[in-house]
């Protein structure tokens, strides 16, 4: 939502700095800034809208789903708006550790040196071992796994910079 937001009220005279094209580690102060800015109640109430009210098509299925029910109120109820904002931040300490174990993560494969420390690096071993010290779980069940593998950040651009997510949270 954040990059979607950034792209469209950019104003650049060169494509190469619009929107969300910016240095990684200061790229993300926008879209999270912009992010904040949705969870506002009357900016929450302004982009939600049920379902229904997209297409006829919608509500006439929907009415045939719920014979006898009254239509779906237009906007969201302000009881879920409430809720949603309150336990926005549930689990948000995990998040953040995960942050934080991946960003070491990164740092620590991209330091290496010499071929030695290359061909002696076991990234499966290093990957669980700091996502156990650092988020405090049991990774053993899946150690044999290749999680890291699906971290796509370490070869699009954020590669020694995911640290950057942490950091301009905190600015934003």
């Amino acid at each position: 939502m954040g990059h979607g937001i950034h792209d469209l009220l950019a104003r650049t005279k060169y494509t190469r700095f619009h929107g969300y094209r910016l240095p990684p580690d200061f790229g993300e102060t926008p879209s999270i800034m912009l992010e904040n800015w949705c969870w506002m109640k009357d900016v929450l109430k302004g982009l939600s809208c049920h379902y229904t009210t997209l297409h006829q098509n919608y509500l006439a299925d929907w009415r045939k789903q719920h014979p006898g029910e009254p239509d779906p109120p237009k906007e969201i109820p302000n009881d879920l708006v409430e809720s949603l904002i309150k336990y926005r931040y549930f689990n948000r300490g995990l998040y953040h550790l995960y942050q934080l174990s991946t960003s070491i993560f990164d740092l620590q494969i991209h330091s290496l040196s010499t071929d030695k420390e290359i061909a002696d690096l076991d990234l499966q071993k290093l990957w669980y071992d700091l996502r156990e010290e650092i988020e405090g779980m049991n990774f053993s069940e899946c150690r044999n796994g290749f999680a890291f593998g699906t971290f796509g950040h370490l070869t699009a651009g954020y590669d020694v910079c995911y640290y950057a997510y942490l950091c301009c949270t905190a600015v934003a």
